[in-house]
């Protein structure tokens, strides 16, 4: 790769062992800062010793799952590289799921061991079944509501290394699905796949997460999700660079921190990059030190990508992957740099991985012809917990299938056309619903927009669209729907055209279709559909 001389050239290890050695090199640089709280490497390796420490006093052995009900804290990031260093696997739970779903992921993880932060023990009192824990709660934060605090119990242990060997190929990590077609499935991580999540990008001829002593990673993401727990702090630490976390999602906060301290990049789905722009902080922000702007895990519509290159004014970088397979392809910088049809892809194949198109019966279909794309990537899940028949159908020899509708072109850009369970069929047409939603989001008083397929007698399916208007403007359906009508042929034409306050986002800012598609049948259910 071609890198700038005073770039850190990055050192990658496993987690816990990563920590290990930057406190032998680097002992007071700072690895986290949250709420103006610092923790040095050294810090980091005495903490993270002593919560592996007390997890084998507490019987834990390698390969249990040790939960974490809580959001991105410095904690959690002691508590991972802890279990790390005992061989056992950190498997943080999404908080802002409801009682029942917390449930179902806590009897799927059968953790040993739980780590809940106090707020969110009410969702533990609600629980009922076999997803209450049956392992020790030790609280995460100040308790409030009773229970042992961490800190307490973690500095009751030594802060010796317990000396077990970590292995590439332990699972260390178990990252749930989002779960957005039905039960969430925990992808099975181990520390080869967070290793070469960082020397893919590493190998690339332009290193987007370069980074120069002194600069820090902003950490907004949820733990629970690779954005969080993988790349939201991996590439920082392999460069023995800290991270700045932020717990919840705040804009403000972000902004200030892009202002105040030296953070090379911002990353985040649309949703969160657009709520940062939108701030009326924004305009004023300090955005020089910024290099790179890196978005994915959902599509961006035209309209807003062309407003966020001109507020940040640096270069942009798209990351197309899963949780089953982080690193898949990239949309570089230099691609950003041309208007053409190439920036309606999610980029080219990052290096190491395969990427190929197939027909349901799995046979490559040839170029320009979309059907599901299926990747072998060296950032991948190694199957799904207990889930041997999902591990066989995802996973089979050596290719994940990613569920996603695409094509290749002649020169190996990929072009996403939904996820396949997504896609429209109406009258025997294919209708792709980011084509629609990429209008309806040109509109100029539409901020977001997502369509949906709605059953039909006549047609089979029909294509229904949700928006939200830009704040100041009204919402006025027959102005939409003679726009649209200029730009689509009839057949993709939403039938109906609904106004909501916000559209329902899970908590990696993917929309929720599932719940649109409940609402539009229910809206629609008497009308003949």
């Amino acid at each position: 790769m071609n890198q700038t001389p005073d770039f850190i050239t990055p050192t990658f290890l496993p987690l816990g062992e990563i920590v290990s050695h930057h406190a032998a090199n680097s002992p007071e640089v700072v690895a986290t800062t949250q709420a103006g709280s610092a923790t040095t490497w050294e810090e980091l390796e005495a903490f993270s010793n002593q919560v592996a420490q007390g997890l084998i006093a507490a019987g834990i052995e390698a390969g249990a799952r040790i939960g974490y009900l809580g959001r991105t804290t410095d904690v959690a990031f002691q508590i991972m590289h802890g279990a790390a260093k005992a061989r056992s696997i950190f498997a943080p739970v999404n908080f802002r799921l409801a009682p029942a779903e917390v449930a179902y992921v806590l009897s799927d993880a059968q953790p040993e061991f739980l780590f809940v932060e106090d707020a969110f023990l009410p969702l533990l009192d609600a629980m009922e079944g076999d997803g209450t824990p049956k392992g020790r709660i030790v609280i995460a934060d100040e308790p409030k509501h009773g229970g042992e605090e961490f800190r307490s119990w973690r500095d009751a242990n030594s802060a010796d290394s317990v000396g077990l060997e970590i292995l590439l190929d332990d699972v260390v990590l178990l990252l749930y699905t989002s779960g957005t077609t039905g039960n969430p499935k925990g992808a099975l991580i181990t520390h080869e796949y967070v290793i070469n999540s960082g020397k893919v990008w590493y190998e690339l001829d332009e290193d987007v997460l370069a980074m120069r002593p002194g600069e820090e990673f902003l950490n907004y993401m949820p733990i629970f999700h690779n954005s969080g727990a993988v790349s939201g702090h991996y590439p920082a630490f392999a460069r023995g660079c800290g991270i700045v976390i932020l717990p919840d999602f705040d804009p403000e906060l972000v902004l200030e921190h892009i202002d105040t301290r030296s953070i090379p990049m911002v990353q985040g789905v649309p949703t969160l990059l657009q709520m940062i722009s939108q701030h009326p902080r924004a305009q004023g922000a300090d955005f020089s030190n910024i290099r790179y702007v890196m978005y994915g895990g959902a599509p961006m519509p035209i309209p807003l990508r062309d407003r966020l290159m001109d507020l940040f004014g640096c270069r942009f970088c798209q990351g197309y992957g899963a949780t089953e397979a982080l690193s898949i392809a990239v949309l570089t910088p230099d691609d950003h740099e041309w208007v053409s049809e190439r920036l309606q892809s999610v980029g080219c194949a990052m290096p190491g991985v395969e990427i190929k198109i197939v027909d349901p019966e799995g046979d490559e279909v040839p170029t320009g012809t979309v059907g599901e794309i299926v990747v072998c990537s060296p950032t991948m899940a190694v199957g799904y917990l207990d889930l041997p028949e999902a591990s066989a159908e995802a996973f089979a020899d050596g290719w994940y299938r990613t569920g996603d509708g695409g094509c290749l072109d002649e020169d190996g850009y990929v072009y996403l056309k939904e996820r396949i369970k997504d896609m429209i069929i109406s009258g025997g047409e294919n209708i792709y619903p980011s084509e629609v939603e990429n209008v309806l989001a040109a509109f100029p008083s539409v901020d977001a927009a997502a369509v949906v397929a709605l059953p039909d007698e006549k047609w089979g399916e029909v294509p229904v669209a949700f928006v939200t208007v830009r704040d100041g403007e009204r919402f006025d359906a027959d102005e939409l729907r003679t726009y649209v009508g200029d730009r689509l042929a009839k057949y993709k034409q939403p039938t109906a055209c609904h106004h909501l306050d916000e559209l329902p986002m899970n908590p990696s800012g993917k929309v929720m279709k599932k719940q649109l598609r409940e609402l539009a049948a229910a809206l629609h259910a008497g009308d003949g559909s």
